[in-house]
């Protein structure tokens, strides 16, 4: 049986995947993806960490 956490981790992933080139909001990814907001933040930090989405602080962001 696979773990809410992976479910949520799959969601998410698969999500950003069809978002190239966009910055997208936890909010966002958590309205569409059905994830719980509070849980998405826990599932992002730990992608962020295997270095499978780069995430940046704050409500505005530039593109470097």
């Amino acid at each position: 049986m696979i773990s809410s956490t992976v479910t949520y981790a799959l969601r998410a992933a698969v999500y950003l995947a069809g978002q190239p080139d966009r910055f997208i909001n936890r909010t966002e990814i958590s309205d569409v993806t059905l994830v719980p907001h509070e849980y998405l933040l826990k599932v992002l930090n730990q992608l962020n960490t295997a270095k499978l989405v780069v995430s940046r602080t704050g409500r505005r962001l530039s593109v470097d």
